[in-house]
């Protein structure tokens, strides 16, 4: 008669023929602690997975309102989109916060409160010391940018004019932004730019004014320009402020 030692009793007698009892991976086990590696394992995974089911509800999200603006966008036709359930957008945040991560997602192509020059996906143009090669880096990234989410800031900017609260986020938006154009001005300006001997502000916020998206609806969607004809206008207005 084979015999087996419980973890937690004494032998026990199996019946001849009988199939060995299971036992639970030690993990699964009452009072065995799960593996410090496993459980690390876990829970990266488990924030893989709602980092990308948030950036998808974003991306859907973004669509939703730049078709339909802010109010025709219910939290049910962005779930419908997301292939997410109601209750998941809502876990998100209020409309107002989606919104405002939508937009920075498909502009930056991550959301976050930062300054854009701190985010990753610019600190290369700021290791460039030419300034010709710095504005031309500038432009090539605001260009993409503004054709990528020009449709959601118009809503963004059309939800403001009836929605305190949506007002108060572009405005926070947009002083961000201004900030930002100053500051790589006076980045610009360090390494040789900006020859003209104006102030530094005031160069910046003329580049925030033509950086903006709205002028590539402007030009490309009411004009009739190519992407090609905008990029030019953006980078003669450009060098113009920072040459």
């Amino acid at each position: 008669m084979n015999s087996r030692q419980s973890h937690f009793g004494p032998a026990h007698a199996e019946p001849a023929g009988a199939e060995p009892a299971h036992v639970a991976p030690a993990s699964q086990q009452p009072g065995v602690a799960e593996p410090p590696a496993r459980r690390a394992y876990r829970s990266t995974l488990r924030a893989e997975q709602a980092g990308e089911t948030r950036r998808r509800l974003l991306t859907a999200a973004g669509a939703c309102f730049a078709e339909r603006g802010y109010a025709g966008t219910s939290l049910k036709a962005i779930a419908d989109r997301a292939g997410v359930s109601v209750e998941t957008v809502q876990l998100n945040g209020p409309k107002s916060d989606i919104l405002l991560a939508a937009y920075e997602q498909q502009f930056i192509g991550e959301e976050g409160r930062r300054s854009l020059l701190e985010r990753d996906v610019v600190q290369h143009l700021l290791e460039l010391t030419e300034p010709t090669a710095m504005v031309a880096g500038i432009v090539d990234f605001l260009a993409s940018a503004n054709a990528q989410s020009a449709a959601l800031a118009a809503a963004f900017e059309a939800a403001a004019l009836s929605d305190p609260k949506i007002d108060e986020v572009l405005r926070g938006l947009g002083k961000r932004a201004r900030n930002d154009a100053r500051a790589a001005t006076r980045l610009i300006a360090s390494r040789g730019g900006v020859s003209s001997g104006r102030p530094l502000d005031e160069v910046g916020d003329e580049l925030w004014f033509v950086m903006r998206p709205p002028h590539y609806l402007a030009l490309v969607e009411h004009a009739g320009w190519t992407f090609e004809q905008y990029r030019g206008w953006l980078a003669r207005s450009a060098e113009a402020l920072l040459l």
